[in-house]
């Protein structure tokens, strides 16, 4: 097994990192490992609607993020540029 050390952890994290892991009845060690384990088995979602509560909430997310996207630029010809 990999080792991971947690440098520059802010006191508060830590206090509450000890208050769950007691909670759960883990060591301090044992919690890290169980929060990445199931934050990785979880599906990822979209960028863009992954804070939304609802499917409605999610779709009015994902349009609005479509409104502000920013056009490509035009050079004086009208045309985008392309690379060759």
């Amino acid at each position: 097994m990999a080792d991971i050390v947690l440098r520059n952890l802010e006191d508060e994290i830590k206090e509450k990192l000890r208050r769950r892991a007691a909670s759960n009845q883990r060591s301090m060690n044992a919690e890290p490992r169980e929060i990445v384990s199931a934050a990785l088995a979880q599906p990822r979602s979209s960028s863009c609607c992954a804070k939304a509560e609802t499917s409605e909430e999610m779709g009015d997310r994902c349009q609005r993020r479509r409104q502000v996207a920013r056009p490509r630029a035009r050079y004086a010809s009208g045309r985008s540029r392309r690379r060759r």
